[in-house]
Order: C-alpha cells, then structure tokens, then sequence
C-alpha cells in the first residue's frame, strides 16, 4: 500500500497543464479519511472581498463569480464549481488592514513579482456571517514560527496541538497532508491558472467528501502585511 508521502509525491509530480482532474482526484481520495481541525465563524464576523476596478452598482458584482464565468482554475475553484473568498483578520485589527490584505490578492500592482508604481482602482465589499460557518483548517506548521505574536494563530496553535492530540495513530498522515495542500494554496508564483490545479481539485474533493457538512476551506497564509486568511466557500 502506497505511503503518504508517496501519494503526495506522485501529485506533485504530475504534468498539470493537461489538467488531469480524474488522476489528482483518484490519488488525492487514495489518501483516506483524516481527521481534519474545525474553526467556526460566528455571528457578526465580518469577511472582505476586494475587486479591482470601480463602478460597481450591484451587490452581485462584489459576490462570488456567477458560474457562466468560471472558466479557470483558481486556489480552490475549478471550472466545475465556483466559491466565495474573502479575508478576516482577529478581533482589533483595522479595517484598513483588512482591505490591504484583500488588495494583496486582486491588485496585479501588489502581486507583481518585481518593484512596480501605477495606480489601481479596487473596490471592497463587507460582508457580515448570519449565521455559524465551519471552517476546515489546511495549515502549514511552519506559519507559527513566522508569526509568534498573532493572537489568532496562538489561538489556533493551541487548538491544532489539541486536536493533533486526539489523533495519535494517525498524526504524522494529518501533518503531512495539511503542510503539503497548505503549500499548494499559498504559491505565490502563477504563471498559469493549472499552477492552482492541485489545491482547486483538493477542495473538489473535499467538498464531496463531506457533503453533508457545510464547510469551508480556511487557509492562514502569511503574507507583508500581517496574516492572510482566505476563507473559500463550499457551499456554493
């Protein structure tokens, strides 16, 4: 029986620009069943979306992209299912940095590799959660060294070191595969919408795996400005 860093070997070693949705999905399921941490949004949170351009008139165009349109691979969207990202940040921080923090994901000017000026025109939507959201937690362990002083991340450290707890006989699985997938999420360097296949098929997978939950992907990236957290819908 092949090992988990075998599996994950292999899906890293695939030639994705043929997009091979059938063999990420057959190896990612090949996985098993892992326990994974739960984080809930509660009542009141609030999320930021950021879309670069002005003028928008309608609720719908600071939403989640229409289905029509979903043509592209995204973190955790394939062509098959389009999803909501946002960002939070903990309790206290300013809405200012919650915006820089969505800018750094749509503004080409920001996400561009090498030191560019010009002026960009992005537009902020604010959402509100009306009602408990769970999140399932895909976290590299590394972002706790980056980030020693986050009350969040201390927060969820404590409560990913619990839950690692609860799962002794499969433990070094779960880290493996939260550390590999976390990875995936965060690459910063897409030249290619297939650059984002293995963690947008993970999320299919996901989805289908516990369809009788209403989850969510949650993935803490560390980023310039403080701590990224991009919350990805399933539900949609």
């Amino acid at each position: 029986m092949p090992t988990t860093k075998g599996v994950l070997d292999k899906i890293n070693g695939i030639d994705l620009s043929y997009y091979p949705f059938a063999e990420v999905q057959e190896l990612i399921r090949s996985l098993g069943k892992n326990s994974s941490l739960i984080f809930t949004l509660h009542y009141g949170k609030i999320l930021t979306r950021a879309r670069p351009g002005r003028g928008y008139t309608q609720i719908s165009e600071l939403s989640y992209l229409p289905q029509d349109k979903n043509t592209k691979c995204q973190r955790a969207s394939t062509p098959n299912k389009t999803m909501f990202y946002g960002t939070l940040v903990q309790e206290g921080e300013s809405l200012d940095k919650a915006r820089m923090i969505a800018a750094s994901e749509c503004s080409s000017l920001l996400r561009s590799v090498v030191d560019t000026k010009g002026i960009e025109k992005i537009t902020y939507g604010r959402w509100s959660v009306l009602k408990d959201i769970n999140l399932v937690v895909i976290l590299d362990e590394e972002i706790y060294a980056e980030s020693p002083t986050n009350p969040l991340l201390t927060e969820l450290k404590k409560a990913y070191s619990k839950f690692i707890g609860t799962v002794p006989d499969i433990e070094d699985n779960v880290k493996q595969i939260s550390n590999f997938f976390a990875k995936e999420f965060s690459k910063d360097d897409i030249k290619n919408d297939y650059d984002y296949f293995i963690s947008a098929v993970f999320t299919e997978v996901i989805k289908m795996t516990m369809v009788m939950m209403e989850l969510c992907i949650l993935l803490l990236e560390q980023v310039d400005s403080g701590v990224l957290m991009l919350l990805l819908n399933l539900k949609l």
